[in-house]
């Protein structure tokens, strides 16, 4: 009978299997602010004091707050909120941790992981949720016709797709003009990009309002690829590209409601090769600093920094000229 009781004794552990992880909401979307719902079970025996509680966020999403752990440490940078808990038997702690997905995070996956691990007894427990897909967000704006909805973007490619044929029935068809007319057709579909990245730029200055923001979360993305076309080069004679893309999760009122987005720039600052000033420049936003920010009347949730026109439109100088040669030569064979 000692024995028997005794066995039950040395068996009795804590037992944290029951732990689980929920995502509010259930299918996130690009804009979005996902809280992470954790709850912490002792469903074991014996009291587990001083448990060790670490949460690893997920990469593609950007850190709001934490709310039910006292005593946390949270690191945006590292991606993990720690805590020192007190598990009693058949006890258990909730706690949330709130983050904002990016805009530009559709088709990426959200996956937390959870460590609760009591030391004194070797008791671990690892578990996290399965991944949950980002969805993309459609825009409301365009035209609907017959279930599709078509935007500027949709009507701009549509007429670049009929320029073609339409210069073709212009110059009737005449030998010789097929190539001009192929140079000017694919001038004007980049020279519509470059057009409609100055229009979002010239929003950002004349109808982005202004605010003063405060910086929750920050992140640096820094990556190299080989920018050389020869792959028999020697290695030491390759080139690398390294494209920088800083972003920043900020929180503003607009009209007396709390927003909390993402943003740094526009899309025409180049980012590409200048590493000492892009981090600089990124240096200057510290995690809950007040910085003055600028967000779209339409979409609160889409903040900047750094507004306006960037260096991007150096680049409109090639099909710029595409199109002049392409006029020309169709002008001269004309004549």
């Amino acid at each position: 009978m000692a024995s028997s009781t005794l066995a039950r004794v040395t068996q009795a552990k804590p037992d944290f299997s029951r732990s689980t992880i929920q995502l509010e909401p259930a299918v996130p979307k690009e804009g979005d602010v996902v809280t992470l719902l954790v709850h912490i079970r002792n469903s074991g025996d014996e009291p587990a004091p001083f448990t060790e509680v670490e949460l690893e966020l997920p990469l593609e999403a950007m850190f709001v707050d934490a709310t039910g752990l006292d005593g946390a440490k949270i690191d945006p940078a590292d991606k993990v909120v720690a805590a020192t808990v007190d598990l009693p038997a058949g006890a258990d702690r909730q706690f949330s941790v709130r983050m904002v997905v990016p805009h530009d995070a559709g088709g990426r996956s959200l996956t937390p992981h959870l460590k609760v691990r009591y030391a004194h007894a070797g008791v671990e427990f690892y578990g996290g949720g399965e991944p949950v897909t980002i969805d993309t967000r459609v825009a409301n704006s365009g035209v609907a016709l017959g279930g599709v909805r078509f935007n500027a973007a949709s009507f701009v490619v549509l007429g670049v797709l009929l320029l073609y044929p339409l210069l073709r029935v212009l110059t009737g068809s005449r030998k010789g003009s097929k190539g001009p007319v192929l140079m000017i057709v694919i001038a004007v579909g980049f020279l519509s990009i470059f057009a409609g990245m100055a229009w979002h730029d010239w929003r950002t200055i004349s109808a982005f309002r202004q605010s003063t923001c405060t910086v929750l979360d920050s992140r640096l993305r820094i990556e190299t690829s080989p920018s050389s076309t020869s792959t028999s080069s020697p290695p030491s004679r390759r080139q690398n590209t390294t494209t920088y893309e800083p972003l920043l999760a900020m929180r503003h009122v607009d009209n007396g409601r709390e927003v909390i987005g993402t943003g740094y720039s526009t899309g025409s600052r180049l980012q590409i090769g200048l590493g000492s000033s892009t981090i600089s420049e990124y240096e200057q936003f510290k995690i809950g600093a007040q910085v003055p920010c600028w967000f779209d009347p339409d979409d609160p949730t889409r903040i900047m920094v750094l507004p306006g026109f960037g260096g991007a439109y150096v680049f409109a100088l090639l099909p710029l000229g595409l199109l002049v040669g392409g006029a020309w030569a169709l002008s001269s064979r004309q004549r």
